[in-house]
């Protein structure tokens, strides 16, 4: 999911805090909206992020094995 907005753990940060900063909310069709003004919107945000990148980087050591 936020793995689209972002390509990186520097860029999520940023982009979180630079959303934060707007009061910009994220809404999704199919998971949760983000509210990023909240401590709990940005946890979840964050959670979100790691779960993407370690898809993508499990993805990346099965295809080196």
């Amino acid at each position: 999911m936020l793995g689209r907005l972002w390509h990186s753990r520097r860029e999520q940060a940023e982009g979180i805090e630079f959303l934060r900063k707007h009061e910009v909310s994220v809404l999704c069709v199919k998971d949760p909206e983000l509210d990023l003004t909240t401590a709990a919107g940005r946890l979840l945000a964050g959670l979100l992020g790691e779960v993407d990148t370690f898809e993508v980087e499990q993805m990346s050591e099965r295809e080196m094995r």
